[in-house]
This record gives structure tokens, sequence and C-alpha cells, in this order.
């Protein structure tokens, strides 16, 4: 009976001390749990600095450990935090640690190889998309940017194919399109740059001048000479300068070097200003008389106010046109500076 009571009680010390060496564990799984579920919750409502405040600490604990208990949503979470807060060195840090954790995770390897290609670095972006295309060659997204990134080194060869395939499983985009079209134009293939151009074209609204410029050249040289000169002559009308822009911007430009007082620089944007017509201004021709003053050369001021008093002249001869009393008050000055010059 006795040895009955101490085995019982050895027993029950046995399963008390195994109790206790579980407790640690099964804390630390719970606070691991309540830390990742709040860092997500971060995430959710938008609060990046908080979530990764939260999850970046929690899973550097886990970066030796091959099975970490942190889900493949808290690692996309710590990714596209610092993406949202324009810290890419540290997204793409954590893209890598999603990759090591699964080579498959297509959405993390197309957006790290879509910034890739951004930065125009395509052999990183080769680097992680090459070997996922050829596995699943099915994936739109991944397989966009394995094209575009070829495309950039020039790999035209490899690149058609890819965007061929994009094309027939629906991916219609103006960028699949338009550098499908470039790799055959590249080649000289002009017919099969042509095809593929006009789409682009068409799926753009024909807004793109560059694509309508290589798509009028190669309609001219298919045979579709027409076409080609609406293109092209379409692309000169976008790109032919608007005057009164082009006045207005070298106006502020004389207005910004009036406050500097640099009155060369301001003169010579007054000049500007009148050669895209500007000469009828009665106020730039006052300026541009007082600018040569100002700078010592009386003759093309003197010859400058002689300008203000015939743009008075000729506003007189207009009917029902009155002159203002500041256009007054530079006329009387312009006369007096004419003939203070003659002293």
């Amino acid at each position: 009976m006795q040895k009955n009571r101490i085995l019982v009680l050895a027993m029950t010390l046995c399963l008390g001390l195994a109790g206790r060496a579980q407790e640690p564990q099964s804390t630390d799984s719970a606070r691991v749990d309540s830390l990742s579920a709040l860092g997500l919750s971060y995430y959710g409502r938008g609060a990046y600095q908080r979530c990764v405040d939260v999850l970046d600490p929690l899973a550097q604990q886990f970066i030796e450990v091959k099975t970490s208990p942190l889900t493949a949503e808290a690692y996309h979470a710590l990714y596209y935090s610092y993406q949202r807060l324009g810290r890419r060195p540290d997204m793409f840090y954590w893209g890598q640690k999603c990759l090591q954790r699964n080579a498959d995770d297509a959405e993390i390897i197309a957006d790290m190889a879509r910034l890739y290609n951004e930065e125009e670095k395509p052999d990183k972006a080769i680097s992680i998309t090459g070997p996922y295309n050829l596995r699943h060659p099915e994936h739109l997204l991944v397989a966009r940017q394995f094209a575009h990134a070829c495309f950039q080194n020039m790999n035209f060869e490899l690149a058609r194919p890819v965007y061929r395939h994009l094309l027939r499983e629906g991916m219609r985009t103006f960028d699949v399109a338009y550098s499908l079209g470039l790799c055959y134009f590249q080649d000289e293939a002009y017919d099969s740059a042509y095809v593929f151009l006009k789409q682009a074209a068409e799926i753009n609204h024909f807004q793109n001048n560059n694509c309508l410029y290589r798509l009028g050249i190669s309609a001219v040289k298919t045979g579709h000479a027409e076409e080609g000169v609406e293109y092209i002559s379409k692309v000169i009308e976008q790109l032919t300068p608007n005057t009164e822009l082009l006045r207005s911007l070298h106006q502020e430009l004389a207005d910004g070097y009036a406050q500097l007082g640099r009155d060369s620089l301001e003169l010579e944007e007054l000049k500007t200003v009148m050669v895209y017509g500007g000469y009828g201004d009665m106020r730039v021709a006052w300026r541009v008389a007082g600018c040569y003053e100002r700078i010592g050369d009386i003759d093309n001021a003197r010859y400058a106010y002689q300008q203000v008093l015939n743009l008075a002249q000729l506003m007189d001869m207009i009917p029902d046109k009155k002159r203002s009393p500041q256009v007054d008050a530079w006329v009387r000055k312009a006369e007096e500076k004419l003939e203070e010059f003659k002293e």
C-alpha cells in the first residue's frame, strides 16, 4: 500500500514537471500567433510602418529556421509594406526570403521582376522569372516580366515567342503588343511589325507617338503608304510646338530673370517672346527697351523706345480702340528717353 502511494506521488510529480516543461513552448507559440495577427491587422488597415515594426523583428527570429511558424501571408505583408513605404532594399530582402520559403511564389516573382525591369536590371529579372517560366509557362504575369527582361537584353528571338504566347492567352495589353511589334521592327521584319504595332496602336487609341512613328515606317515599307503617311503626319502634328504655350513659358522665364535682376537674360527671353507672336505687345516692347538701357546698349534702347511709340500709333488707328492710362504713361516716358539720348 505504501509502495503504491509512493508510485502515485512519483507519477504525479513527473506529469507536473512535464506539463511545466511544455508551458513555455505553448506560451511562445501563442505569442507568435498573436503578434502575427496584430501585424497582419495593421497591414490590412494600411498602417504599413506599424506592420513592419511588429512583423520584422518577429520574422527575424526565425531567419535560420527552415520551418518558420509564420505564414506566407506574414512574409507577403512585410514585402508589400516596405514597398508601399518606398524602402526597396528592405522590400527586396523580404522578397528573397519569400522565395527561399517557396521558390514557386509566383506573386512575389512577378512583382519583383517588374521592379527589376523598371530599374533596368533585366538580368536580375531573368534570374527569378526564367526558372519559374520553365516550370510553369502558363503563368502570364511571370511570363510577361520574363519577356520584358529578354527584350531589355535585346534578346528578341527569345522574347518573341513569349509575347506571342501572351497574346494567344488573351493578354492583349499595349505593352505586350507594342513590345512584340518592336521585336520585329528591330529585326526589320516589317510585315510582322506592322501587324502587332497596329494592334498596339488600336489598344492605345493611337495616342503613343513612339508607336505611331514605327507603325508609320512599317506601313510605308509594307505597301500601306497612305496609311503610313497618315500615322507619321499625326506624329509631326503632335510634336509641333504650341506657340502660345511657348510664348507663355518664355514670358515666365523673363519675369523670373527680372526678379533676379539679370537684365541680359531677361532681354533674351523677351526677344523670344516677340518671336512667338509678342511683337505687338506694348508691355513686352517697353520691357525690351528698359533692358537695353540698363545693360548700356543705347543704340538698341533708342530703337526699342521708338518701337513703343510706333505701336502706340498703330493702336490709335484701330477703330473704337482707346489707349489705356498705362500706355499713355509709357508713350510719355519713351518720348522723354528719346530726348535724353539726343543730348
